[in-house]
């Protein structure tokens, strides 16, 4: 019984080393978005964020399907872009 109590006060949230990691990575995103120009921080916030479709993005933004899929990859590097290709990213 005493076992099952103990078991029960261990914590499975994250350690500080981790929490500041995240942040950290956090902040780094953030910096990097908003380096962007704004339309295409749109369409990379409801790509990876929002997770939404070319298509529905395309309806939101108001702009061809193409221009989108455009956007999303416009501010990579091409050398990185064909990396995130070869591991299979969209």
């Amino acid at each position: 019984m005493e076992a099952e109590a103990a078991g029960a006060l261990v914590s499975t949230a994250d350690g500080p080393d981790v929490l500041l990691e995240k942040s950290e990575d956090g902040r780094r995103v953030a910096a990097a978005l908003a380096r962007l120009a704004p339309h295409l921080r749109e369409v990379v916030v409801l790509k990876v964020y929002h997770q939404l479709k070319f298509r529905e993005i395309a309806e939101i933004t108001r702009t061809p399907e193409a221009r989108s899929r455009r956007a999303s990859i416009a501010p990579w590097p091409p050398a990185r872009v064909a990396r995130a290709r070869r591991r299979g990213a969209p």
